[in-house]
């Protein structure tokens, strides 16, 4: 219990806390500071957990609770043991703490004036956090947004004046809404010289070649930089970045690559390049969420629970991102958007263009968007893409 200065009957909860002189009753050394509580599935103190945050919030702290999904994770009288899986069950904790961990703001002769297309939810993080750190952003998208949509930026009128800038991010959905804005619109007669432009979204491999041509004709840097990660990821800075371009168009924006993710895979000095490989990326995780609807389809026709067989999966054979967070949510039945079905559908139909410009034939990948396909005339297109696995199993 947490008592002021002066005698009073004991305080039980935080809610009485709060109610009795709750100033005196605040300890400085916990003023604002985050405080992260974590259990586990088989914590004895999972239950006293929620109470124990009121308390130290009451008592000034800022802190959270994390209940952890079971990687392996047990609780006994002194913390917590990570006996499997230890690096992904460690995942949620390392978000929790970096989300509140201050930007380190970049020196001043290092600021860059930083034009943003594209405030979606992905755009939205990267361009906030290019601001924290204190680059002045100079935002525009191709609906209205509210002038404090980026604390410590700017929203411009017209994509032009994002051009006039020393780097260019562009984070649009797809091909078509990228030649709108960008080519079709002149955006690119307004460019500041030695501007170096990123594109973060997912495109196809021929519109990046066109891309890159385009760049080069007018002597405008051009780097391809999709990354991995949902939203709550790019919230966090943590994104993984798949980049490629000239070295010196590479050099010049690494340090904004520092600011919005971990780390930064460099595919080659053609741009395509990366855009290869997100494609290619984004395939293997829609078939990873056909195989685990699959599997389930399987094993639950036998009667086997659904958390014990994608326990088992996920902590031997499968111990990796793609499976233990979309085998969570076909766990959970839960399909809120992250990244919607109709995009997921959109980028397999590049990589079935990819996969065409190649020679080859790709059976599974035709299976698996056709798969999507159904699942998205079925109505679910605006749901998460692991709603794929909704489809397989309900549909």
């Amino acid at each position: 219990m947490i008592q002021g200065s002066e005698q009073r009957e004991p305080v039980t909860n935080a809610e009485a806390i709060r109610a009795a002189a709750p100033d005196e009753r605040q300890l400085p050394a916990l003023k604002g500071l985050p405080i992260l509580v974590v259990t586990a599935e088989a914590s004895a103190f999972a239950t006293a957990s929620p109470p124990t945050v009121g308390f130290l919030n009451a008592a000034g702290g800022a802190a959270g609770l994390l209940h952890l999904p079971d990687h392996g994770v047990h609780g006994n009288d002194y913390g917590l043991t990570y006996e499997k899986n230890s690096d992904a069950a460690l995942q949620p904790v390392l978000a929790w703490l970096d989300a509140r961990r201050p930007a380190t703001p970049v020196e001043e002769d290092t600021q860059m004036d930083i034009g943003f297309i594209g405030l979606g939810r992905m755009g939205i993080a990267i361009a906030r956090n290019l601001a924290a750190a204190g680059h002045a952003v100079h935002a525009w998208n191709r609906s209205p947004v509210p002038p404090d949509t980026i604390p410590g930026g700017t929203i411009v009128a017209t994509p032009a004046e994002a051009f006039d800038a020393d780097a260019v991010f562009t984070m649009l959905s797809d091909d078509a809404a990228i030649r709108a804005v960008v080519l079709d619109s002149g955006a690119l007669d307004h460019m500041r010289p030695g501007l170096v432009h990123v594109v973060t979204a997912t495109i196809s491999v021929a519109f990046a070649e066109e891309l890159t041509s385009v760049h080069e004709a007018r002597g405008i840097g051009y780097v391809s930089a999709p990354v991995f990660g949902r939203p709550d990821v790019a919230e966090a800075a943590k994104l993984n970045i798949m980049a490629a371009g000239a070295p010196d168009a590479l050099e010049k924006v690494h340090p904004l690559f520092a600011v919005i993710g971990q780390r930064v895979f460099v595919m080659g000095k053609d741009p395509k390049q990366a855009n290869a490989a997100k494609i290619a990326g984004n395939m293997m995780i829609a078939m990873a969420i056909e195989a685990i609807a699959e599997g389930v389809v399987i094993t639950e026709a036998q009667g086997v629970d659904r958390k014990a067989f994608l326990d088992l999966m996920t902590q031997t054979l499968f111990g990796c991102r793609a499976y233990e967070n979309y085998g969570g949510k076909v766990l959970a039945n839960d399909y809120e958007p992250g990244f919607r079905l109709d995009l997921g559908l959109k980028d397999l139909r590049l990589a079935t263009e990819a996969g065409k410009a190649s020679g080859k034939h790709l059976p599974m990948l035709d299976i698996v968007r056709n798969q999507m396909s159904a699942a998205s005339d079925a109505g679910m297109g605006d749901r998460d893409w692991s709603a794929l696995a909704d489809h397989i199993l309900h549909g």
